[in-house]
């Protein structure tokens, strides 16, 4: 499957904020958020993001391996659009690909 909007990968959670705060990243986009970050537990993450005035209306789908009910309230309770864990897709990337298609293209979402 191949996406018509392009994709941006942040090695950490670090290089994420920068890419987002430094708006490198063009307006609208959709973040996906693995909980297991290197650096910065994921859910700090989303909530730092959370806190901001630029970044608060992003929209974030977890994508993770931990299916804890803790970790699912918490991000939830932090405005995620979905929690995906990665056990239940199939071993390659297309489903989650296909699944932000029909999203992207059935979803208002503000520029």
């Amino acid at each position: 499957m191949r996406m018509a909007n392009p994709l941006i990968r942040a090695i950490d959670d670090i290089e994420a904020l920068e890419l987002l705060k430094r708006a490198e990243v063009n307006r609208p986009y959709i973040i996906l958020l693995d909980l297991n970050l290197p650096r910065m537990v994921g859910l700090e993450l989303l909530k730092t993001i959370r806190e901001d005035d630029d970044l608060k209306d992003a929209i974030v789908f977890v994508l993770t391996t931990s299916n804890k009910d803790e970790e699912i309230c918490s991000a939830y309770r932090l405005n995620v659009a979905g929690y995906i864990v990665k056990s239940s897709l199939s071993q390659d990337f297309s489903q989650i690909l296909e699944f932000l298609d029909h999203y992207w293209r059935l979803v208002e979402i503000p520029s």
